[in-house]
């Protein structure tokens, strides 16, 4: 567990996303919530989690540090920048200072 976080470095915000057939969920499973708040981060939690239009998920993750893509099928940065609708330009944090994360995760079907 972390426990203090350096006054020099702020807290960033993290966001867990994932995109699954044209829907873009906001995650906020309890383990997500755990791990980032025991790595000495704050979890994005929304009030609203799933988009169908990435536009309104750009407006949610405006002030996040960090986002982790925990999508299956996003394998490189060009397909995710394609999938999320964003160029590497971006003005959102995240795309910006290249906080970008990727989790695999096994999703049986």
């Amino acid at each position: 567990r972390a426990s203090s976080v350096s006054a020099e470095r702020p807290i960033p915000l993290v966001a867990w996303v994932d995109l699954f057939e044209g829907v873009y969920t906001v995650s906020i499973a309890d383990y997500q919530i755990a791990l980032t708040r025991d790595a000495g981060g704050v979890p994005l939690v929304p009030i609203v989690n799933a988009f169908t239009n990435a536009s309104d998920l750009h407006l949610v993750l405006g002030s996040v540090d960090v986002l982790i893509d925990i999508s299956l099928q996003l394998t490189n940065f060009d397909l995710f920048l394609e999938a999320y609708q964003l160029d590497a330009n971006s003005d959102l944090k995240f795309v910006k200072n290249q906080q970008i994360w990727r989790l695999m995760i096994c999703r049986m079907t």
